[in-house]
């Protein structure tokens, strides 16, 4: 059989082998424990290990035109294929220093996935870049934020009123003893960060507000279920109420619930297990809810949320010991591409022989009863015994194909008695394509179609294209350089078409907005989707 047919994985097992004498498996031999598995990532390819999912690189340069840490620093190790050849090179073993070698490249990323969407091999480089954190970088987000990701899931009630007491104290302007108890942890920010935001607090949360008219169900049927957001519910309450009015009018019945964190900010720092443990909490309730009501969508109006929330069967896809993995590979490759002087029975180039589904190169009984419970990883099954593993991604599979974003809710036709009602006001609307929307959920004309009926020729692309307005709250790792290098690239975008109100459907985006527009370009102000939908349909109503 040809050689190329082998599998790629091939290259991992020869790699160990051949680097058996040399000083280099020291690193990893100290990592990797018995428990240690290689992640099976679930990619628009199909499920792939992280070396089959980065080996497709071909080094093209079409994602560095894209990625906005390369377009900030100039380095190649910053560069998603740079990236892409490091993570190789550590799954062939010859790093000498991984920690050194990878830290940079591993933090600075914006994980925003703009490489993989311009990639004609579709290589998922946000995927490998949190895998490798998780495994062998071990990136440590500090005793704060653990703290605060272990509040939300286990005690949610007690990190409700010590981040609400936090908030507090920033609005009696005291941010000394807001950082003296870990509000910017509690926040997913740096207290750099927290800084530079309007942090407006409000005595009433969004699922407050929302609670006495909306958490009880229906008269009728429920049509939708409102997800909300940390950031909504905390932050800005304001746009939870605009999407379940929006919801109320267009979408029929539906209800609020006392959903749990998502889970992506501790998907994000490599915590894959606590990040697990918020998934089987969400799905649960929303099953629970489905029991009682039947079918519904599930409502978010934060994209980030929303991307994450799709992606929630990748929490559930167990991986495979590394031991067994380099077994497997060996015993096809002896299938595949045979020694005759080792195996004179081999037929030359005659097909592969399969007695009983077993391939041939499996003799004895105990190889043939071994390979028989041993599953195909590549399928998305589990060895035997991981029944639980397989029953949950299943779960978090139905669960992904009820989540919806707002902007997919919300469509032109909803709007058509408002058409060009926005194109008298004297000022030119903009839509801030969020990461999570366009690259995460390849969300790209229904918002923009919306925009254009409503605001006329006041509505303006923005010049260049999606780029990330480097607002990274959820993954503070990133250097701040990189961050205001992306955000004044934005600010140069808005300010070129003379923009008055920047739209988007991500609370990161907006935070990161209205904390630079003041410094670059005040003339400009950025809101959310909703509230914009919002108050333009009911001053229509309030005026006809």
């Amino acid at each position: 059989m040809n050689r190329q047919n082998i599998p790629s994985d091939f290259t991992l097992a020869n790699a160990r082998q051949s680097l058996k004498t040399e000083n280099i498996l020291s690193y990893y031999d100290s990592q990797n424990s018995s428990d240690d598995m290689e992640t099976v990532l679930l990619t628009e390819r199909g499920e792939k290990t992280v070396y089959d999912a980065v080996v497709p690189c071909n080094r093209c340069g079409a994602c560095a035109s894209i990625c906005p840490s390369y377009q900030a620093s100039r380095k190649e190790t910053l560069s998603p294929r740079g990236r892409s050849q490091l993570a190789r090179l550590l799954k062939e073993f010859r790093l000498k220093n991984p920690p050194e070698a990878l830290r940079e490249a591993l933090t600075d990323c914006f994980l925003c996935g703009a490489c993989t969407d311009i990639c004609h091999a579709s290589v998922p480089v946000p995927e490998i870049i949190v895998d490798l954190r998780k495994h062998y970088l071990k990136v440590n987000p500090g005793l704060r934020v653990k703290t605060a990701l272990r509040l939300k899931l286990r005690y949610p009630v007690l990190y409700d009123l010590w981040l609400r007491t936090g908030l507090l104290l920033l609005q009696l302007r005291l941010p000394w003893f807001a950082k003296l108890i870990w509000t910017p942890a509690l926040l997913g920010m740096t207290p750099t960060r927290l800084q530079t935001r309007n942090i407006k607090f409000s005595f009433r949360t969004a699922k407050a507000r929302l609670k006495k008219k909306f958490s009880r169900p229906p008269k009728h049927s429920v049509k939708w279920i409102y997800f909300s957001s940390c950031d909504i519910n905390y932050l800005m309450p304001e746009v939870a109420e605009a999407t379940v009015s929006l919801l109320e009018r267009h979408s029929g019945e539906g209800m609020t619930a006392e959903n749990f964190c998502c889970g992506m900010a501790s998907w994000r720092y490599g915590r894959t297990a606590e990040a697990r443990e918020f998934a089987k909490k969400n799905i649960m309730l929303f099953e629970e809810l489905r029991r009682k009501h039947g079918k519904f969508i599930i409502v978010t109006d934060c994209s980030s949320c929303a991307a994450f929330l799709k992606k929630y069967e990748q929490l559930f896809i167990r991986g495979i010991k590394e031991e067994e993995l380099l077994r497997e590979v060996s015993e096809k490759v002896t299938v595949l591409n045979p020694d005759p002087e080792e195996n004179p029975d081999y037929g030359g180039d005659e097909e592969e022989k399969v007695n009983d589904g077993v391939p041939a190169g499996l003799t004895s009984p105990s190889e043939k009863q071994e390979y028989g419970e041993r599953k195909d990883y590549s399928s998305g099954n589990e060895t035997a015994g991981e029944d639980d593993f397989e029953s949950w991604r299943l779960r978090a599979r139905e669960f992904a194909a009820s989540v919806r974003d707002i902007s997919e809710v919300i469509n032109t036709g909803d709007f058509q008695k408002l058409g060009n009602c926005a194109e008298a006001e004297n000022e030119i609307i903009c839509m801030q394509d969020s990461c999570s929307a366009v690259f995460g959920q390849k969300i790209h004309d229904n918002p923009y179609k919306l925009l254009r009926h409503i605001a006329g020729s006041r509505f303006r692309d923005l010049p260049g294209g999606p780029v990330c307005c480097g607002g990274t709250k959820a993954n503070i790792t990133v250097n701040p350089a990189l961050s205001e290098y992306s955000s004044r690239k934005k600010m140069h975008q808005i300010a070129s078409i003379q923009a008055g109100r920047v739209i988007t459907t991500d609370p990161c985006c907006l935070l990161q907005l209205n904390a630079v527009l003041p410094h670059w370009y005040p003339s400009a102000k950025a809101c959310h989707l909703s509230v914009y939908l919002n108050d333009i349909e009911n001053r229509y109503r309030r005026t006809n």
